[in-house]
């Protein structure tokens, strides 16, 4: 017995990284200076009071400028007035000569003065002095001079004002340097006290951080001991696979193997207890019924009823791997609300945890493999799939078990049946020679009473065509008889093996199938007087309009039946031409014509007969309707007509053939079909329906 191959599962003892494993990413930009939103908002108002400070400083660096430049410009202004009132004096003396000389004197011991111009009020200068100072900004301060006799002169007075600007310079620099200090000094500060509290909080953190990795160590460490469990019962239930799968090929009948797998899944794979059962619902209750079971069982079997209808006693997980076929697992019998009607004498025997799996047959539930657990939650994933491959082993070795049983069976059926099968074809024999010699009885019989003027060319034909079936079916059963001595040789001197076993079933069948053929075509050829009725004369097929044709039929049916008062109505299309045989159809026309005068209108004086031919296209069927009014038919009259031999007057010399000999010429001859359709008082119908190619080569 061969089982089926495992699936190779891949096994892997890696735990997944830990908070502690993981690798630190390291801020970057921003993320130096910033770590949460207490340090953003630090930041934040250390710029803002650096900025203020910044407006501060610039406000004062411009009110002291302007301080300097106002002090200068009211200095300039008494330098000026100085100078105009030694212009004044001078000028008023009329002493022009000395004026340039005494400006230049008096410029001279002011360093500070870059140009002093006197300019009359006509335009002429009347003396100035210049000193070259460079690049350095001047300060410009005009006065007016008044003096006799002349009037009006201009002072245009230009002061260095450089001194101003380095003032200044240095004033800029030191409060540059001063705001740098102190931003230096704050920015520092501000560092430092969020240093100290990362470093608190750090410390917060790492101690955090250890008490989460000591907790995710022990969680580690639980897992690699529930790992180490795990693979531990992967191995048995690998161990319990292999050995099931030698049990399966030693396995001689179905109770052993069942009892022999639940052995191995209590010893090898360390269950508490296993049982297989099959459904049943022989007494109108869906229950699954024990059929091995092994381990810790102590009466429990007893105890319960498993059912696998939809109630409480099918919702269990036997009952649902049953019904849905598929794998149900129940992690904890004392809390699982579905294992209520077991869980206490499952308790009582150490039942923690229940696993149901399906046994299948072509996608067909027909049993479970119930696994019982001492542990709760012990069904792991590899190690469900595990058990499933055992379970669908198991089913696969049931199955291939009854199948072996099958064979044996029927290998020695057959051995009956050939035995059987000489006596069975020597009674058909005698049966078959008996019906010849009926047939030859009835033959005569017919020729005697002149009932049918062609029956003697029917014992010949039948005399005929029955020898190729009689003498096809003596020579298989020769064949057959030298078989089975072959065979029976064969296994007395123990050489018989399973290539000979298969062809002896293969030309067996062949012979019986060919004997049965014949045997079939006989006992059709003894029953069946088809040339009886067919026998037209007509080799070849005419085109004939059909509309003549039957109005023709109908007026010889009126000429003969003109005293019963039968009226015949035709309906057909004038233009309807047809390739047929028209003798044949005549004769069809004619017998349900005489059916319907001699059964149909008997002991009446009137009656109606329509001939209905139609054909939608010439590729359509046609089809011919004879229909009558009269008494009708009772429905095993309408299923016997067309039989042989069958008559309701017998009595008066009916011999059956006639309806026969209709169907046998419409079915045969013209290739179509033919139906009838009656109930008592309501007349008869013949549908013909004819293909387009409505004849048959002769």
């Amino acid at each position: 017995m061969l089982f089926r191959p495992k699936r190779q599962e891949s096994h892997s003892n890696m735990t997944p990284p830990t908070e502690a494993t993981l690798p630190q990413i390291k801020p970057k930009g921003w993320g130096l200076l910033v770590r949460d939103q207490q340090e953003l908002i630090a930041w934040a108002a250390h710029i803002l009071l650096m900025t203020l400070f910044c407006a501060f400083l610039v406000g004062f660096f411009s009110q002291q400028q302007s301080q300097w430049m106002t002090e200068r410009r009211t200095a300039a202004a008494s330098e000026a007035q100085l100078a105009r009132f030694i212009i004044e004096q001078s000028l008023n003396r009329g002493d022009y000569a000395s004026l340039p000389p005494l400006i230049q004197a008096w410029a001279v011991q002011r360093p500070d003065i870059a140009e002093l111009t006197v300019t009359a009020s006509n335009g002429a200068r009347l003396a100035s002095h210049h000193r070259d100072v460079g690049a350095h900004p001047l300060l410009t301060v005009r006065q007016e001079a008044h003096y006799s006799f002349r009037g009006a002169a201009s002072i245009t007075l230009r002061l260095d004002i450089s001194r101003i600007d380095e003032q200044a310079n240095a004033l800029r620099w030191q409060l540059i340097a001063a705001f740098g200090v102190i931003l230096f000094g704050s920015t520092t500060l501000l560092h430092l006290l969020l240093q100290r509290r990362r470093h608190v909080l750090s410390l917060a953190e790492q101690s955090r951080h250890l008490n989460e990795t000591n907790h995710s160590l022990s969680e580690e460490i639980a897992q690699r001991a529930r790992a180490e469990q795990e693979r531990q019962r992967a191995d048995r239930n690998w161990k319990a696979l292999s050995r099931c799968g030698e049990a399966m090929i030693r396995a001689t009948n179905e109770e052993e193997l069942l009892t022999e797998v639940c052995r191995i899944i209590v010893d090898v794979a360390n269950y508490r207890m296993a049982w297989v059962g099959y459904g049943d619902e022989s007494d109108g209750e869906r229950r699954i019924l024990p059929k091995a079971k092994w381990g810790h069982e102590m009466g429990y079997l007893r105890e319960v009823t498993v059912g696998w209808g939809d109630n409480a006693l099918g919702n269990g997980p036997g009952g649902t791997a049953y019904r849905e076929g598929r794998t149900v697992a129940v992690l904890d019998t004392q809390k699982d609300p579905d294992f209520a009607p077991w869980r206490a004498e499952a308790l009582k025997r150490g039942y923690h945890a229940v696993l149901g799996l399906p046994l299948k047959e072509a996608g067909h539930t027909f049993g479970v493999l119930m696994i019982n657990s001492a542990h709760p939650a012990p069904f792991g994933v590899e190690e469900r799939q595990l058990l499933e491959d055992l379970a669908g082993d198991l089913a696969f070795g049931i199955v291939a078990l009854r199948e072996s049983t099958r064979v044996r069976e029927a290998e020695r059926s057959l051995l009956r049946s050939n035995e059987e099968l000489e006596e069975r074809v020597a009674s058909r024999t005698r049966q078959l020679s008996d019906s010849l010699e009926r047939l030859q009885r009835t033959q005569a019989q017919l020729v005697d009473a002149e009932r049918i003027a062609s029956l003697g060319n029917l014992v010949a034909g039948v005399a005929h065509e029955i020898n190729t079936p009689l003498g096809v079916g003596v020579t298989a059963l020769s064949h057959l008889q030298n078989l089975n001595t072959e065979a029976r040789d064969a296994m007395a001197q123990g050489n018989l093996k399973k290539s000979h076993l298969t062809r002896y079933f293969e030309d067996a069948d062949m012979m019986l199938h060919s004997l049965d053929r014949s045997l079939r075509r006989s006992s059709q050829l003894v029953r069946n007087f088809k040339l009886v009725s067919t026998d037209t004369g007509e080799t070849e097929a005419k085109e004939i309009n059909l509309h003549d044709f039957l109005a023709e039929f109908a007026d010889t049916a009126r000429r003969q039946c003109k005293k019963t008062g039968v009226v015949i109505t035709v309906e057909c299309p004038e233009d309807l031409l047809i390739t047929s045989f028209p003798n044949s159809l005549t004769h069809v026309l004619t017998n349900l014509h005489i059916n319907a005068m001699e059964h149909g209108f008997e002991g009446r004086e009137s009656g109606e007969i329509l001939l209905r031919a139609h054909r939608d296209n010439p590729e359509a069927p046609l089809t011919l309707l004879f229909q009558d009014n009269g008494r009708g038919m009772s429905e095993e009259q309408v299923r016997q007509i067309f039989e042989p031999f069958y008559t309701t007057k017998r009595h008066l010399g009916g011999t059956g053939l006639g309806m026969m000999a209709v169907y046998n010429i419409v079915t045969h001859l013209l290739g179509g079909s033919i139906h009838c359709h009656s109930a008592p008082d309501q007349g008869a119908q013949f549908l013909i329906t004819l293909t387009p190619k409505e004849t048959v080569q002769t």
